[in-house]
């Protein structure tokens, strides 16, 4: 689960300089994370993680290296449940490292770097301002209303 706000909206809007936070999340336990075959990867025990990366929106594979627009996913621990609450995910530039664009959500539940079928996809879905995750440029000024040219 992935709810950007106390109303769970599952698509939002930033602008520039912002903190991206997931206001609520949700993952899964997984245990036999061995069987996807990558050399590094982390079952969960006791405690859950997820490694929480944001990605340009398109097309992901199962098998496909998962690379964060930061250069580093965002380790996110939740409750025994799976949940957690206010996972800051990144920053908006010029401040920050996720620019302009479209982009998707996945939470790699074995921390391994790679998408795999137990991972969660939170796909974009629309236009600026209504998907996952957007990161829009300012709106050009009208200043037609204004008198100006």
């Amino acid at each position: 689960m992935l709810c950007w706000d106390d109303l769970c909206s599952e698509f939002a809007q930033f602008g520039p300089n912002a903190e991206v936070t997931i206001e609520i999340g949700s993952m899964n336990r997984h245990v036999g994370c061995a069987a996807f075959g990558h050399e590094e990867f982390i079952d969960d025990t006791f405690l859950l993680f997820t490694d929480v990366y944001v990605v340009p929106h398109g097309n992901h594979a199962v098998g496909e290296q998962l690379t964060d627009v930061s250069g580093q996913p965002n380790a996110v621990q939740g409750a025994s449940d799976g949940s957690f609450v206010g996972a800051t995910i990144g920053f908006t530039a010029p401040s920050g490292d996720i620019g302009t664009g479209m982009y998707d959500v996945i939470y790699d539940e074995c921390q391994d770097g790679f998408l795999d079928v137990i991972d969660a996809v939170f796909h974009f879905s629309g236009v600026c301002g209504r998907g996952y995750f957007t990161r829009c440029s300012p709106s050009p000024v009208d200043r037609s209303a204004q008198g100006g040219g």
